[in-house]
């Protein structure tokens, strides 16, 4: 049984007296809003995205002159398309590669062979005479299964052809992700394939093949660019490359053949890794203001105390 005399039950409080909660409420706000900025500021990427390396194509035409072209779309996508010009020039078989076409494809990865490109030609080379050259409607393709042979060498993992067997050679593959060409802020990498030739015939003694590069980032020509093999013409959007094959055969009489090495691109933009070097000074500059404000903030809050008091009764 308690008296009048007995202490009464204490109970803890917090004593804010000793806080400016003006200056608390003006900290936090300038933390978040220069947080806010610097995160915004800093850069958008230091290294150079990964793409790609494994495409490799396999043609069974009797092609003279390739003309392949790799351009960026979207913010993960591309297009290649890669067909024969010579089919294009007029002549008696103008708009035909003799004896039909077939491509393998290794290493497609995400992309998609565009079966029925739909309506329109195929597109005469920038640097081709036009008058030399007659329209030519884009032929839709089908996948196939190869003959199985005797001999156990690869087999592609996708193999297309013409609908109609008289089409001329024009092939084209979309990737909506996980392309063979990627731009992350001033970074650039792509990995053109490789592409090996059969001839059906005789062979010429070499084949040309004009490779064009379009990265859609800006005027190529502020990039600095590193790749296995230097391009022939830098233009004001791409970069392009002029290559030849000799065609070679095996004294075992298999078909002649011609090959063209993968070509492996990194290149950054000079004018964007200065602008992104001034991004990280400014983001740098503001997350420390922000630091120096979080600090602030700190030592006003531990003034806050925890006493105790009496209970009322």
């Amino acid at each position: 049984m308690r008296t009048g005399t007995e202490a009464s039950p204490r109970r803890a409080r917090w004593d804010l007296s000793d806080v400016s909660g003006r200056l608390v409420v003006v900290m936090l706000v300038i933390t978040v809003l220069i947080a806010v900025l610097g995160w915004q500021y800093r850069p958008g990427s230091g290294a150079y995205p990964a793409v790609p390396r494994r495409l490799a194509l396999t043609i069974d035409a009797d092609a003279r002159s390739l003309v392949m072209t790799m351009t960026r779309t979207g913010t993960g996508g591309s297009v290649l398309t890669i067909y024969d010009d010579d089919a294009l020039e007029t002549g008696p078989a103008h708009g035909v590669t003799a004896g039909g076409w077939k491509v393998g494809i290794d290493g497609l990865g995400a992309g998609r062979v565009v079966r029925d490109p739909g309506p329109g030609d195929v597109p005469i080379p920038t640097d081709a005479s036009k008058g030399n050259h007659i329209p030519v409607p884009i032929p839709r393709v089908e996948p196939f299964v190869p003959k199985q042979l005797t001999d156990p060498g690869p087999r592609q993992a996708a193999n297309f052809e013409p609908v109609e067997k008289t089409a001329p050679f024009y092939l084209r593959i979309r990737w909506r992700d996980h392309a063979p060409v990627a731009l992350d802020g001033a970074y650039l990498s792509a990995q053109l394939p490789s592409v090996v030739l059969y001839w059906p015939g005789g062979a010429p003694a070499s084949i040309p093949m004009t490779t064009t590069l379009t990265p859609r980032a800006g005027d190529t020509g502020q990039f600095s660019l590193q790749a296995t093999t230097g391009p022939s013409v830098t233009g004001a959007r791409s970069w392009t490359w002029h290559l030849d094959a000799t065609a070679s055969a095996s004294t075992s009489g298999a078909q002649p053949s011609g090959r063209f090495d993968p070509i492996a691109c990194s290149a950054a933009s000079v004018a964007d890794t200065q602008q992104e070097n001034v991004r990280a000074f400014l983001s740098g500059v503001l997350l420390g203001i922000a630091g120096g404000a979080v600090i602030t903030l700190i030592a006003e809050l531990v003034k806050i105390r925890r006493v105790s008091a009496v209970a009322e009764r």
